[in-house]
């Protein structure tokens, strides 16, 4: 788990499955200031990977497409302006 001095909501995604119920997947934008231990997913037991990177690098890795690309943008506008924060260069 990480902890974030403050967020700001980006937009969400509504997933939907056949035989499920839908559900909506929230997008944000957060400051981190500190990370605990890498623990096992609640839902599946995996631990998974972190990574810090480049906004950039990080579309690439994820391949989530165009309106992730508008996602990873407004986040970088909004560590910008809200955070003084500018994004890495590759």
């Amino acid at each position: 788990m990480c902890m974030a001095t403050s967020s700001n909501y980006l937009s969400y995604q509504e997933v939907q499955r056949p035989g499920e119920e839908p559900y909506a997947q929230l997008r944000m934008a957060a400051r981190i200031v500190r990370c605990a231990e890498r623990e096992p997913d609640p839902d599946s037991g995996h631990v998974r990977v972190r990574r810090r990177c480049s906004v950039a690098e990080a579309m690439a890795l994820l391949n989530w497409g165009q309106v992730a690309e508008e996602q990873a943008k407004a986040a970088t506008r909004i560590a910008g302006a809200r955070w003084q924060l500018t994004s890495r260069s590759e």
